[in-house]
């Protein structure tokens, strides 16, 4: 159920926020994360009604309609993961961002 939650009411428009913002200090220096957060939960809401209009305006299959959990969860997880992708190119997380580096350049850890 949270999974679900974090789902629909904050991942893809976190994953969205940082796509447009990469740093937090682009928002604002003193409360940048809280924005963030904030905005997050602001869009996700917004892409959940988009993904909510795509889903109903899709052909009927068999007398059902395309508006089931299956197609919401397929539709959001694949949003999600692709502003995720978006924020990693833009440098929105760096942590991730420095080990796809080293891992891109071969870089082996010491083990001193």
């Amino acid at each position: 159920m949270l999974l679900a939650l974090l789902l629909i009411f904050f991942l893809p428009g976190f994953t969205f926020v940082k796509a447009l913002f990469p740093r937090k200090e682009e928002i604002d220096e003193e409360f940048g994360t809280l924005y963030q957060i904030v905005l997050g939960i602001g869009m996700s809401i917004v892409i959940m009604i988009l993904v909510g209009i795509v889903l109903g305006s899709l052909p009927l299959v068999n007398g059902r309609g395309q508006f089931t959990s299956v197609n919401i969860i397929l539709l959001l997880s694949t949003i999600t993961i692709l502003l995720f992708i978006i924020g990693i190119f833009r440098g929105a997380y760096p942590i991730l961002t420095d080990f796809v580096r080293k891992v891109k350049h071969g870089e082996k850890r010491r083990l001193v």
